[in-house]
Parts: structure tokens; C-alpha cells; sequence
């Protein structure tokens, strides 16, 4: 292990700097940051590809934790064995550092401009989601609302039709001894059924069958339904059906 005391060359600058950082337990990302430096600043002098500022290595020593001193007096010790065309360029350059810190403060800026777009697509994807969710209450609402309309309809029409039914009541005598010609009793009864049938669900639908239906039953002698009441009835019932 290299420590600032044992530091005489740049390159055993940068390998105490690489170390110090690493047993810091931090990321130079986050070294960086912590310090206001740019990354590239911080891995270009753990690296030894370029020499770092004093005030650079005073930002470092202080986030790691090491002793100022030491690291101070190690930097002095490799700067002044360096040649002296270089020695100026690692002199502390507040307008160097001020760029620095402008470049990390654009790439902070950068990684929060792309969070925030992060954000808004998440937006986007929730107000989707949300939009649909209303979107299905919606239609189960207006399903809901159909249903009970629909129902409502039911009852109404089978109300409608047991009213028209009560009115028309079936009264049919069987086996009428005066007359010789009475009705076929199953053709009657099938008619009467579906008339019932139809008052129960659809009016229209009973319009169209006594309209298009023909009445002129069967006639079997005296043990069928007498002619006479069957006819009334259902001059009755088109009278009913027709004017309600």
C-alpha cells in the first residue's frame, strides 16, 4: 500500500490517490460529487494521466477522509521533483476548478433533465392507466344503467300484458249442446297460448300475430268450444290490443 509519506513520483501520487479513494468505501462518482468536481477530474488523478490542482487534492483528502498534511506535503514533494514547465500548469487555477465545477454541474443538470423526463412518461403511463380505469367504470356504469332500463322495460310490457289479459278474460264453454259445429279445441287453445305468451313479452309482436294469424278454427261437432264465445273473444282481444 502506497500512503502520502511514501509518495516521491507522480505515479505513486496517483496509486495513493486510486487507493485512498477506493478504501474510502466510496464510487469516484460519488467522491466527485460530494467534492463539486467533475468525474473525468477525479479518475484523470487517480490515474495519473494528468497531474492534479492543490485544490483538487485538498477536495479529495477531505471527502476520503485522509490527513490533509501529509497528502499536502506529498504533493508538494512530487510537484517541486517535476520539471518546471509543468510546475505552472499544476498550480491551483480557480478558473480551471470554476470549469471544472461548471462540468459537473451540466452533467447533474443532465442526468435531472433526463429523471424529469422519466417522471413525465411515468405521468403519461399512470394518466393512461387512469383514463382507462374511468373509461371501464364508465361502460359498466352505462351497462349497469342499460340493464336496469331494460328490466324495467320487462316489467313494464309484462304488467301491460297481464292488464290486457285480465280485461279479455278466456271463457270458453265446452261441448255447447246447441250447437252441431263447435271449434276444434287444441287449434283454440294453441292460439290462446300464444296469445298469452306474447302479452307477456311483446305487443308489437302480438299485433302481428293477430293480424297475420287466421282464426277460422277447425270445426269438430258438439264436443269442441263454442264458436260464437271463441269469436268474441278475440274480436275483444284486437279491440283491446289494437286501441290500448
Amino acid at each position: 500500500m502506497v500512503g502520502p509519506d511514501t509518495v516521491s513520483t507522480p505515479e505513486q501520487l496517483a496509486q495513493a490517490l486510486n487507493e485512498m479513494i477506493l478504501n474510502s468505501g466510496k464510487t469516484m462518482e460519488r467522491v466527485a460529487s460530494a467534492a463539486g468536481l467533475a468525474p473525468n477530474t477525479v479518475r484523470a488523478a487517480a490515474r495519473g494521466t494528468s497531474f492534479p490542482q492543490e485544490g483538487t487534492l485538498h477536495e479529495l483528502v477531505r471527502i476520503c477522509g485522509g490527513d490533509k498534511a501529509a497528502w499536502t506535503r506529498a504533493w508538494h514533494r512530487v510537484n517541486n521533483a517535476r520539471p518546471k514547465a509543468e510546475r505552472g500548469a499544476a498550480a491551483y487555477d480557480p478558473l480551471v476548478e470554476a470549469l471544472n465545477r461548471v462540468a459537473l454541474l451540466e452533467e447533474k443538470l443532465e442526468d435531472a433533465l433526463r429523471r424529469v423526463a422519466e417522471l413525465e412518461e411515468k405521468v403519461q403511463v399512470l394518466s393512461v392507466v387512469h383514463s382507462a380505469r374511468d373509461m371501464e367504470a364508465t361502460i359498466q356504469a352505462a351497462r349497469y344503467e342499460a340493464e336496469l332500463v331494460a328490466e324495467a322495460d320487462r316489467r313494464r310490457r309484462e304488467r301491460q300484458g297481464r292488464e290486457l289479459l285480465n280485461s279479455v278474460p278466456v271463457r270458453f264453454v265446452y261441448g255447447h249442446p246447441e250447437f252441431d259445429m263447435n271449434y276444434s279445441v287444441h287449434p283454440v287453445d294453441r292460439y290462446v297460448a300464444e296469445v298469452k305468451k306474447l302479452a307477456m313479452a311483446d305487443m308489437e309482436q302480438l299485433k302481428t300475430f293477430l293480424l297475420t294469424t287466421p282464426s277460422d278454427f277447425p270445426r269438430i261437432g258438439r264436443s269442441g268450444y263454442n264458436p260464437t264465445e271463441v269469436d268474441d273473444y278475440i274480436a275483444r282481444l284486437k279491440a283491446a290490443v289494437f286501441n290500448s
